[in-house]
């Protein structure tokens, strides 16, 4: 997920017996149906002689059961066949869980462990990753002493 669709959509404005009408120049709008997703890129394309090529569409999240709507005004909508968006590349780190301190004297556990995931550009969590991660802790009391500490795990 977060990068461009392998394939682009082609839409056409077409008559109520499917020809193409080459004379349509309202804009084609595409729109993801699914739930919880992101539809970016040039969403917004105008037709040419009735056939608007959209180019750079990217959906967010993976799913196999993903749809984009496309309407037009004047023109009935239309409803891509589901498709499919999978994981991506992993590029970031995302925290999921964020550490919550340890009361009293150190050393101590932190109440709540951080926890963090290897994601895509859609930020979808790339699951039996085996990414090197580094953690350092740094921490500086009021007088201005610090102390850092770093450790090498796996996501």
């Amino acid at each position: 997920g977060g990068v461009a669709l392998n394939t682009q959509p082609i839409v056409r404005a077409a008559d109520p017996q499917g020809n193409v009408v080459s004379s349509y120049e309202n804009a084609i709008t595409a729109t993801i149906v699914t739930a919880g997703s992101v539809l970016s890129g040039t969403t917004s394309v105008l037709p040419s002689s009735g056939i608007a090529t959209f180019s750079d569409l990217i959906v967010d999240k993976a799913s196999a059961s993903h749809t984009i709507t496309f309407s037009a005004a004047g023109l009935a909508s239309a409803t891509s066949s589901a498709f499919t968006v999978a994981v991506g590349a992993a590029v970031k780190l995302t925290i999921q869980i964020q550490p919550v301190g340890a009361a009293g004297y150190l050393p101590r556990a932190l109440a709540t462990q951080p926890q963090v995931a290897v994601t895509d550009l859609g930020g979808n969590v790339i699951v039996g990753s085996s990414v090197a991660i580094a953690i350092e802790l740094r921490y500086t009391n009021a007088s201005g002493a610090a102390l850092t500490n770093a450790l090498l795990g796996s996501a």
